[in-house]
Formats: C-alpha cells, structure tokens, sequence
C-alpha cells in the first residue's frame, strides 16, 4: 500500500512527466529498486518507529528525484512539450529555423524547403522583372537623348544657314510703328545677355529711318543657344 501511495504522488504533486523520456524510466527504476528494498527491509524488522519511518523516508527519497527530475523537452530549452514533439518530427536542425517556419504555418522542413525554395523563385522572377523594366527604360532614356541630339544638329545646321553661324542668341520682335507687324529677327554672334540683347532691339526700332515717328519693340521671344 505505500509504494502505490509512493508511485502515485507525482500524479497528486501535478509533476509533469514525459513517458518517452530514458531518464525518467531509469528514474522509476531506481525508485522501485528503492521502495522493494525497503519494503523487504519491514520484513524482518519488527520496531514500530521502522514501520513508520521507512515509508516517509522513501518517499522523501522518490520526492527528492523527482524535483531534479526535468522533462526533455524542458531541458532543450522549449517552452512546452507540444513544440518540442513538432521539432523532433519535422527534420529540422536548427531550432531558430524550425521557430521561422512555425511561425509561417510549416511543421515539416520538406515542406519549408519547399516555400523557401519558391520564395526564392518569385524573388528571382522579381529581380528579372525589374532587371528588363530597367533596362527598357534606359534604352528609352538612350532612344531620346539621341532623338535630342539629331534634333539639336538639325537646329544647329538651320541656324547655321539661316545666320551664317551659331549665334548666342536670338531675339524676335516686332516694331511698333511697323504698319505690317511683321516679326523680325536680330541673331547676336558675340556673348551677350538677356537684357543687352531686348535693349539693342529696341533702339534699333527706335533709330530707324524708316519708323522715324519713334516707338519701341515688342519681344516676341528672347532665345540663348550658347
């Protein structure tokens, strides 16, 4: 009767124990070679403190080792016994890992290989994607810049048959008193500015001996090409 009481504390103590682990059967092992030694011991011992003894003494023993005691599962660091049944059966090797699929929703490594492997797929599908979207926009930006530049060297050819030259800049206007309003050009050849260019104009409109009535210019526009 008290080695079953014995065996039956850590079911009342609420111990938490692991049947598939070595240790613990090793354990129950030596606790029933314990309680048979003494419960052979009663045999042939007749005092009545013995009697009352030896079982609290036993269980203290059993009480003892099974406080060192500690589940597999708890002594590999997990935080219960459910998780550590998933990593044994998912062929993982490294618990970071195992907890990285576990949290997507993968128990099994075939498996997380499986996503990872995909994973990589679609972010090489991406990586080409962007690859050719970048390299369809530089040929675009290439396409324009020599779009441009035939436009500039058809410019410049115009320019240079129109003027003689590339002038720095050129200035469009229209006399006031002109009675046909028509638009003139006055190319410059030489560096000059803005302001320089639009006053020039106009005091050539003023001074002209064919609109002596006076007058300014009006700009029309007020172009820099170098």
């Amino acid at each position: 009767m008290t080695s079953f009481f014995i065996l039956l504390l850590p079911i009342f103590l609420n111990f938490e124990i692991d049947t598939s682990d070595t240790s613990l059967w090793h354990l129950a092992v030596f606790t029933f070679i314990i309680i048979f030694c003494g419960q052979m011991s009663l045999f042939f011992l007749d005092s009545q403190k013995v009697r009352v003894i030896a079982p609290l003494f036993f269980s203290l023993i059993f009480l003892a080792f099974m406080t060192w005691y500690t589940p597999e599962w708890k002594a590999q660091g997990f935080d219960n016994k459910k998780t550590y049944q998933l990593f044994t059966a998912s062929g993982f090797d490294d618990l970071g890992e195992f907890y990285s699929a576990l949290s997507k929703g993968y128990v099994n490594q075939s498996d997380w290989s499986a996503h990872l492997a995909e994973a990589e797929m679609e972010r090489q599908r991406e990586k080409n994607r962007q690859e050719r979207l970048e390299a369809e926009r530089e040929a675009e930006r290439i396409r324009e810049a020599e779009e441009n530049k035939k436009k500039q060297l058809e410019e410049i050819a115009t320019l240079k048959k129109k003027f003689g030259g590339i002038p720095t800049r050129v200035v469009t206007y229209i006399c006031d008193f002109d009675p046909k309003q028509k638009e003139m050009e006055q190319p410059f050849l030489f560096p000059i500015s803005s302001l320089d260019a639009q006053a020039r104009v106009i005091e050539t409109c003023e001074h002209s001996w064919f609109f002596r009535q006076g007058g300014g210019a009006k700009i029309i526009s007020n172009i820099a090409y170098r």
